[in-house]
């Protein structure tokens, strides 16, 4: 798919790479009850050219499909159309218009519910690196902490009977390696890039084809330095939030498919830290699609600006 530059005489590789759009013949094919952790990142292009992508919504914390423009000129076209929507205008329908899938943004119109993300909007709002690393580093080490606590509640309790024990020291195991560890290996990378980095021809073969064309493409060696940081971080924390929501899900299956009979032979205190286990593996999800939300805006930012 082509993308066009316009208001700008800099090359292809000087823009951000193009991103894959999955063609579709209409919203309506996407469900967002449906729709995985892996797939939060997916944008889609209906036969008309319009085009979706699919995000965590922090208020609702729902999956939700929402409209892209992906110039200003785009957005106020369909601001416009809202505007006349709402107050009863004759015209064409709005976006998402008679479908609840489609959730569109009126920007500066003074409603709440909806979203456009536009590059008029991004400048408007725009996510600050630093303050949203440092957020993702407390972050990790909250999670870290939570997921110790359920554990060790988890042992002391004697939860799990010994025919259950050795699934659950797998378990535990994996949480070690495929939580903490790629958790720390994040904030490591973290403070080498930003704290005493490498060359920057250290960092390229790390990257995808298009991406390190496009530090290649770039002039000097602090702006190339200023984006491998940004690529590189969001890929390093983005994964370790997936792997973190993905072990945390393993272990919350585990504890709400305890056998009944299992369930029935646990005395007062143990049931108690069952119960009480459970919703703290819930925050533990809803932060982590909370942060790679806001890392996947901040991805978009990137790529937009």
């Amino acid at each position: 798919m082509n993308t066009f530059c316009t208001g700008c005489n800099c090359t292809p590789l000087q823009r951000r790479p193009i991103l894959e759009y999955i063609p579709i013949d209409s919203i309506d094919e996407i469900d967002p009850r449906r729709i995985s952790i892996r797939d939060l990142n997916k944008k889609y292009i209906d036969r008309e050219g319009n085009r979706y992508a699919t995000r965590f919504n922090i208020k609702t914390r729902e999956v939700e499909i929402v409209r892209l423009a992906r110039t200003i000129e785009e957005a106020r076209r369909l601001q416009l159309k809202i505007k006349n929507e709402k107050s009863g205008m004759p015209g064409n329908p709005a976006v998402g218009a008679g479908s609840p899938k489609a959730s569109p943004d009126s920007g500066d119109t003074g409603d709440s519910g909806d979203y456009y993300h536009t590059p008029e909007q991004i400048s408007a709002h725009a996510i600050l690196d630093k303050d949203l690393l440092d957020e993702c580093v407390q972050e990790v080490t909250k999670i870290r902490e939570r997921q110790q606590a359920v554990l060790n509640a988890l042992r002391k309790h004697q939860i799990f009977e010994r025919d259950q024990y050795d699934g659950f020291s797998e378990l535990a195991r994996k949480i070690d390696t495929e939580s903490w560890q790629i958790g720390e290996e994040a904030i490591n990378y973290y403070k080498e890039l930003y704290s005493y980095p490498r060359p920057v021809t250290h960092y390229l073969n790390r990257l995808g084809l298009d991406d390190r064309r496009w530090v290649e493409s770039l002039g000097d060696e602090e702006s190339r330095l200023d984006l491998v940081r940004k690529l590189e971080m969001y890929n390093s924390f983005h994964k370790a939030f997936q792997s973190i929501y993905a072990v945390t899900t393993d272990l919350k299956g585990m504890l709400e498919e305890m056998p009944d009979d299992a369930q029935s032979k646990l005395n007062a205190n143990q049931t108690m830290a069952l119960r009480d286990a459970l919703p703290s593996l819930e925050i533990i999800q809803e932060n982590c699609l909370a942060k790679m939300a806001s890392l996947d805006e901040w991805q978009e930012q990137t790529r937009t600006t």
